[in-house]
Formats: structure tokens, sequence, C-alpha cells
């Protein structure tokens, strides 16, 4: 029996051993996809008793129908469509980006779709799609869902009447609803949001709405919606960055004290632009924006006071990082 424990591996050698696999997994993958498209296109599934390659993958091969709808869909593109199985055995785009392109490939398109989608997420693929085969905006539409089991899609009054799914990407077993929060890209400059609000959550969205009065439509949920983030996001960066259409001097703060000025808070943030500032040895800086934190330059309690009243003084501008990372100084994901 294999033994699955790596613990004897030095860093190097799991990095590196690491990346084999995922090679090894991107051929694999292509193989199987390959072989998939033959005995399809073949029928093979008829003899064996099984009336589709869909319930062939689920019942003889074990894959989840979800997995087994991914894998044929890709198969059956890869077959017309040269270039897919390359790259995907060379690791140039995944699965869940054939998934996405799987729907617009063609034999004339495939080499261009292809090699824009080269080692993008699945985010980025959807959105040059959407640039490039763009769609007509969904009706702005507030749903109530009914108690008990969910309507199947289609069905008028279900939330499944309200396409914001990626063409190609799976969006559930037939006859479910997909209730999931997703925000999909119509055009290059469009965007479907579907998500499941709360009756408080919609008592005050009906609230505002009264609020603005003449000044937005009833029926235009997308504009109600863009100026409440607007606001919250005008209050978000005057709490979290001092941001201010009036900058002013804040007055030096008392010896030892661990407050962080607004004045500095902006500096930072235009300097490292909301980001991470971590850099790996091979130059690669982190790009997470999330849950930073603002610190010293040097740690507070090894006298960080003194290199916080520099930054003030505009010897430096004061970096920040995370609570637990301690490797580079600036924005710092947690994470580190």
């Amino acid at each position: 029996m294999k033994n699955y424990s790596l613990t004897h591996l030095s860093d190097e050698s799991l990095r590196r051993e690491l990346s084999a696999a995922a090679a090894t997994e991107n051929e694999a993958s292509a193989n199987l996809l390959a072989h998939i498209a033959e005995f399809d296109f073949r029928k093979l599934y008829l003899p064996a008793a099984f009336p589709s390659m869909l319930d062939y993958c689920i019942r003889e091969l074990h894959l989840s129908e979800e997995a087994a709808k991914k894998r044929i869909r890709v198969a059956r593109t890869a077959r017309e469509c040269p270039g897919v199985f390359e790259a995907l055995a060379s690791g140039r785009v995944h699965l869940g980006g054939m998934v996405v392109l799987a729907t617009y490939l063609s034999p004339e398109n495939a080499s261009e779709l292809l090699t824009a989608a080269m080692h993008k997420s699945r985010e980025e693929i959807e959105r040059h799609v959407a640039a490039r085969f763009p769609k007509l905006d969904v009706p702005a539409r507030v749903t109530a869902i009914p108690a008990g089991p969910p309507a199947a899609c289609g069905e008028v009054g279900s939330p499944g009447t309200v396409d914001v799914t990626v063409p190609g990407a799976e969006s559930g077993s037939p006859g479910t609803v997909n209730l999931h929060a997703r925000v999909s890209p119509r055009s290059a400059e469009a965007y479907a949001v579907q998500f499941t609000r709360s009756r408080e959550a919609d008592e005050r969205f009906r609230r505002a709405q009264d609020l603005l009065g003449h000044q937005v439509a009833t029926s235009d949920i997308a504009e109600v919606y863009d100026r409440a983030v607007k606001e919250l996001l005008a209050r978000l960066e005057r709490t979290r960055c001092g941001a201010t259409s009036r900058p002013r001097r804040a007055p030096r703060p008392a010896a030892g004290s661990r407050h962080v000025a607004a004045d500095v808070r902006r500096a930072v943030w235009e300097r490292d632009k909301g980001q991470c500032t971590y850099v790996s040895e091979s130059g690669r800086r982190c790009e997470a924006r999330r849950g930073l934190q603002y610190d010293h330059a040097r740690e507070f309690a090894r006298g960080g006071a003194l290199s916080f009243f520099g930054a003030r003084i505009g010897t430096k501008i004061m970096p920040v990082r995370s609570a637990e990372g301690s490797r580079a100084w600036g924005f710092e994901s947690p994470r580190l």
C-alpha cells in the first residue's frame, strides 16, 4: 500500500514534487477526456447496456454526475476543436476553464480562444467570453421563494427563470434550482447578479426604494443597489483608509500610542494600492486584498513607536502588515 505521508520531504522537494504531480494530473485528465470522446463517438455505451454516455460515466466509471457532465461536454468539444487536449495536458487551460469555453469553441476560433484563456482563472475566462460573446441583460426581478420543495427550472415564478450562469457552467441537476449567490458577466460592461435575501433585508431594500422617491424608478433595482454600495464604500474608505476630500495633518500622538493617524493610513493605502506587499523569493507579490492590517514599521513591543513617529514627520511612510505576518512590511495577508 502506498504511503501518502510526505512529512519526510524538504520544502524544496515538496514544491518540486507538487509541480510534477500537477503536471501528471493534467496529462491524465487529457487522456481520460480523449478516451471519453472516442468512446462516446462510437456509442460503445450501448453494447455495455447503458442508455447514454452520462450513465456510463456515473455507473461504470463512478464519476459524480457533475464531474461526468463537465468531462463529456469538454470531450465532445475537444474532438471537434484542435488544440483542446494539448492545452489541457500542458496545463495551459484548466478543466474549469474548458467548461466555460466549450459552448463557444469551434474549429475556426479554437486557437484564438485557447490562447486568450492561457493560465487564466475561471473568472477571467468568463469575463473574456462575455466580452467576446455578449448577452442581453437579465430583467430586474424580485421573486419570493415558496416553502417546500424547490420549483423546477423554467417554471413560472421560480428563481430558475433568471439565467445568470455562464453557458456551459453546471448549475445543478435537472429539475433543481441553483440558489447560490452568483455574479456572472453578460458582456464587457455588464454583470448579472443573483442572491437570496431575507424578509428583513427585503423590507430594508424596499424602504430604501421608497425614500429615494422620484429619483429612482421602482423597477430600477440595479440603481438602488449601486447607490447603496457607493455609500457603504465611501464610509468604509473613510474608516479603513482615512479617505477624505479635505485631508489635513493629524496631531502628533502621545508617546507609546498605537493609534494610526488618518494621514498615515491614506499614504500607505495609496502607496501599496490596498494590496499585500509580501514578495516571495521568486519575486512574486502576494495579491491578497482582504484581511490586511496596519502596524508599525518595527514591532510595537520592540520600540515601534519611534518608527511610527518617524512616519508621522515624513521621514518614511508607515507600512502595514497582518497580525500574524512578520516577514515583510506593507500590507500583508493574515494567511501568510
